[in-house]
């Protein structure tokens, strides 16, 4: 027996979803698979789907979040993160995900601001351990190492202190 290629999968969750347009699990599958194979303008209108579907799951929104931030469109994605994290209890390691994956978006797009630093530092601080906290410590290192007075992190109860040169970066 053979594996199912992601041509093959995609077909059938294409038949699938034909049949029954509305079959949340069957859009979910078929937004990973389209994750998998780096098709994000696909991934992406999936993913307004599922929000169609299950308007207060965040998981449609942080999906079309990561399709949108892979397309460059880092100001829609921000928008996304934002309104995945509403929908997301703040106490959850999933909270945290969120609000790292939207600090590596603005920093990508080169939109930090000291505001969001502080704001994604006291989620590391108040929230759960999660597996994202040592790759945002990692990020966030990097960010201030080009600044004149580096901290290092390396754990969530010794996030660095934001260093003044972030404050004059743009963006939200």
């Amino acid at each position: 027996m053979t594996a199912i290629t992601i041509k093959e999968q995609l077909a059938a969750l294409d038949r699938a979803l034909k049949l029954d347009p509305g079959h949340y699990e069957s859009r979910r599958l078929q937004v990973f698979t389209y994750y998998a194979s780096r098709k994000y303008d696909r991934m992406r209108e999936d993913a307004l789907a599922m929000t169609i579907l299950r308007p207060r799951d965040p998981l449609g929104h942080s999906l079309r979040a990561v399709a949108l931030r892979e397309l460059a469109r880092y100001g829609e994605a921000i928008a996304e993160y934002d309104e995945a994290m509403v929908l997301t209890p703040k106490d959850s390691p999933e909270y945290v995900d969120l609000s790292t994956q939207r600090v590596e978006t603005l920093i990508t797009n080169g939109g930090i601001t000291n505001t969001s630093l502080l704001n994604h530092r006291n989620v590391l601080s108040s929230g759960p351990t999660s597996r994202s906290s040592s790759t945002t410590c990692s990020v966030l290192s990097r960010l201030w190492a080009t600044t004149t007075r580096p901290q290092p992190c390396t754990a969530r109860s010794s996030v660095p202190a934001i260093p003044p040169a972030a404050s004059s970066r743009t963006g939200a």
